[in-house]
């Protein structure tokens, strides 16, 4: 099994944590795992399996369209690349980026995308971003929510297909 893990970076955030510890996790199990950076960053500062396969992104964070076209870009070349049977997503943006390659990869290999939702929408998002969300949750296989608040943000049939860790 494949599985790749998008995320923005691999600097010192909650995120990164859970991403790399997930990663080492599932290396263990003889899983191939692959965490994709969006943006440049630097290698992770946590421990990590030398199984693991990094791809960093070398475009600064900028914002903007072209910056976007650009993430998505290298996003779908990556997921083209290792071909894997599940993505798993730490943000919204990269949730956003990954959906163009996981939604049209279905006819030629079926791939899950599972996102890792850990902020309150209500408070992070501001409201064209909750729009974006509440339009992509339907084509998502499945979500981990951070807690049951988080959770009550979203559809019912997004919260049929969830769990909550904490």
């Amino acid at each position: 099994m494949k599985i790749a893990i998008l995320t923005t970076g691999f600097s010192y955030g909650g995120a990164e944590r859970v991403a790399i510890s997930l990663a080492n996790w599932l290396s263990l199990k003889k899983v191939d795992v692959f965490l994709i950076s969006i943006i440049k960053t630097e290698m992770p500062n946590y421990f990590y399996n030398h199984k693991l396969q990094f791809f960093i992104n070398d475009q600064p964070s900028s914002g903007g369209l072209k910056a976007l076209l650009q993430r998505e870009h290298y996003v779908s070349m990556r997921l083209k690349e290792i071909k894997p049977d599940i993505v798993f997503s730490m943000f919204i943006s990269c949730t956003i980026l990954a959906l163009p390659y996981t939604v049209f990869s279905l006819k030629r290999h079926k791939v899950k995308l599972i996102v890792s939702e850990r902020n309150n929408p209500n408070v992070i998002y501001n409201k064209p971003t909750k729009l974006i969300v509440k339009a992509t949750s339907c084509l998502v296989d499945g979500y981990i929510f951070q807690t049951e608040r988080v959770k009550s943000f979203f559809p019912n049939k997004i919260v049929k297909k969830a769990t909550v860790i904490h």
